[in-house]
């Protein structure tokens, strides 16, 4: 799972501080990426590779069981940082365009 802010974001300051508390050791696991560089998406990420659950008999019980802890995570961040802005803001025509090359 990773959380991105947008460069622009009014309030890029206050995410990115999020960012750093939530990726220090009160979240093990959590790799921040980009958040001293203002012009890149400053981002928080956790997860594992696929195959790392292969080798278990129950790795689909096992990759649900890791996404239900993520979400988990997910919604403990959200609720520390209720005041943050949890929805889109409206991108541009050309940033529109460039997603729709992708």
């Amino acid at each position: 799972m990773t959380l991105y802010c947008d460069p622009k974001a009014p309030d890029r300051a206050a995410i990115i501080q999020a960012f750093r508390e939530c990726s220090a050791a009160n979240q093990p696991g959590w790799v921040a990426e980009e958040l001293d560089n203002p012009r890149e998406s400053g981002a928080i990420y956790k997860g594992n590779f696929l195959n790392t659950f292969q080798t278990g008999e129950v790795h689909v019980a096992t990759v649900k069981a890791c996404f239900l802890a993520l979400i988990d995570e997910l919604e403990a961040f959200r609720s520390r940082y209720s005041k943050l802005q949890w929805t889109p803001v409206e991108s541009s025509e050309e940033e529109e365009k460039l997603w729709r090359k992708v």
